[in-house]
């Protein structure tokens, strides 16, 4: 193989390379509340820092861009098993999986669990429907959406990725 055709490879493979790990990371803030908005090719979402009023900060911690990406990898393999009764993800029945959760927006924030591991927790919210979003999702980059029926029940889905165990379970640990 000439020189020519070498260095050809290494550049289209490096660019692969660099497109691929490519996340965007924004600070968002509204109001009081500051969180953080990453966008990728695959997902995007927010971030809620340790000062979300919600969060306990003796527990809370801000996931990096590389842990939020590890977990999306983590998701990504098991967005075929969500909606099979009696699987291990059978709690999230959530309706339109695609590969990557593409029509879910991601809201993610980070907690240290009582055997003192680090978890990723996602909160997955269906942005198919634009008639749903303006009605039940209004504020989501500012405010951790939780509910439970109707719209809800088949919306959203929870994952927490554990970062020591590297392990992906329904809800929380």
């Amino acid at each position: 193989m000439n020189k020519y055709i070498k260095h050809v490879i290494c550049l289209v493979i490096s660019a692969m390379s660099i497109k691929c790990c490519a996340q965007k990371i924004i600070k968002n803030i509204a109001g009081n509340d500051t969180t953080f908005y990453i966008k990728s090719k695959y997902y995007d979402g927010v971030i809620f820092p340790v000062s979300y009023k919600d969060t306990d900060p003796k527990i809370a911690f801000l996931p990096s861009a590389n842990e939020i990406k590890e977990s999306e990898i983590s998701l990504a393999k098991i967005y075929n098993q969500v909606n099979l009764l009696g699987g291990k993800y059978f709690r999230n029945m959530i309706v339109d999986v695609s590969p990557h959760f593409a029509n879910y927006k991601r809201q993610y924030f980070g907690y240290v669990n009582d055997k003192g591991q680090r978890v990723v927790y996602i909160n997955l919210l269906n942005f198919k429907n634009k008639e749903d979003v303006n009605k039940y999702l209004t504020n989501w980059k500012h405010k951790f959406i939780v509910g439970y029926d109707g719209f809800f029940e088949h919306s959203m889905a929870q994952f927490s990725y554990n970062l020591a165990t590297r392990e992906i379970v329904a809800g929380d640990e």
